[in-house]
């Protein structure tokens, strides 16, 4: 238990860090460096020859790209300008590139997760070229022109240096495994530096109230519990717990720089409260999955000697069964 809870504790730790510490606001440039060694790492281990879509792959992608534009166009009539765009630079962040790694760890399909992470990140790039505009409410030519070659460095840039370096270096696909503690540093890291962002932003900008976080964590926690009980629903009755996962763990790290790009730090504490979230169900559901097995793995222990017996038993039966009578030619 404890060791399922070691990183939503750490997380919580980075906020808290950030909040009390504005002036690491003004490492925001370190944030596009990190996002994509992070991108770069998970690249290395994906292969669009895994891609295996299945019809609830597509669901996803439209649920993921309907349900930010729902959000957002039901806040703006109700006059919540900031919290539309909290909750659709939230609601529209793709599937996270640790899915695969706990969906392992539930026992699930690992290739059905990959599919999804790769349609849901390059269908979700795809479609903001269209909805950044909207929502900021930016329709110029130079601004389209900047979304798409930030898009462009933040997808493209992993994935053709991942295909290079796997080209040169064969056992590169071994190298995320082996670095894990490293990414989830740069994660933290990250982390801290939008909560500082955030707490900045905060601090020069005394009119808003600061009741606005608690909203935002409450948002940003309905968002999470629609994902994944949305995405239950959606999929194939052997791929319940796969597109789940695929819909509700998001890879929220590219919405962040997104959002303190396009939007604000304010909008970007949207995606980084769903980072709390998230991880606290993924901890309880491998918590439940670990109770689970090591109950399977009593009873069959305890149920073991009968088990045993009624082999042996059964082995004598059928060598009785097998041999000549006596007594015969």
């Amino acid at each position: 238990m404890l060791k399922a809870l070691i990183r939503p504790v750490m997380i919580g730790a980075a906020f808290l860090a950030g909040y009390f510490c504005p002036w690491a606001h003004s490492f925001n440039w370190m944030i596009r460096i990190l996002l994509l060694v992070m991108l770069y790492l998970v690249c290395l281990q994906v292969k669009f020859k895994q891609l295996r879509p299945h019809l609830s792959h597509w669901k996803i992608l439209a649920f993921n790209i309907a349900v930010p534009l729902i959000l957002w166009g039901v806040l703006r009539l109700a006059g919540q300008e900031d919290l539309a765009s909290i909750a659709f630079f939230t609601a529209i962040t793709p599937t996270a590139n640790a899915a695969p790694v706990i969906i392992r760890f539930l026992g699930g399909s690992v290739s059905y997760v990959v599919a999804a992470f790769i349609i849901t990140n390059l269908g979700v790039s795809i479609s903001l070229l269209g909805l950044l505009p909207l929502v900021t409410g930016n329709f110029s030519m130079v601004f389209f022109r900047e979304v798409a070659i930030n898009l462009a460095v933040i997808i493209g840039v992993p994935i053709a240096g991942a295909t290079v370096t796997r080209m040169f270096f064969k056992r590169a696909q071994e190298w995320p495994s082996r670095l894990a503690n490293f990414s989830f540093f740069l994660w933290v890291v990250t982390l801290f530096i939008i909560a500082a962002s955030a707490s900045f932003f905060l601090h020069h900008n005394p009119e808003l109230s600061p009741l606005v976080l608690l909203e935002t964590a409450l948002l940003s926690a309905l968002i999470c519990a629609l994902n994944f009980a949305g995405g239950r629903f959606m999929g194939e009755k052997r791929y319940r717990r796969e597109s789940s996962q695929s819909l509700g763990q998001k890879n929220t790290t590219f919405t962040m720089f997104l959002a303190l790009h396009f939007a604000n730090p304010l909008v970007a504490m949207g995606p980084t409260f769903y980072v709390l979230w998230h991880n606290l169900w993924n901890a309880l559901q491998m918590l439940m999955h670990d109770r689970r097995r090591t109950r399977k793995a009593q009873m069959r222990q305890a149920g073991h000697p009968r088990q045993a017996e009624k082999s042996r038993h059964d082995r004598r039966s059928a060598s009785s069964e097998t041999l000549p009578p006596r007594g015969g030619n």
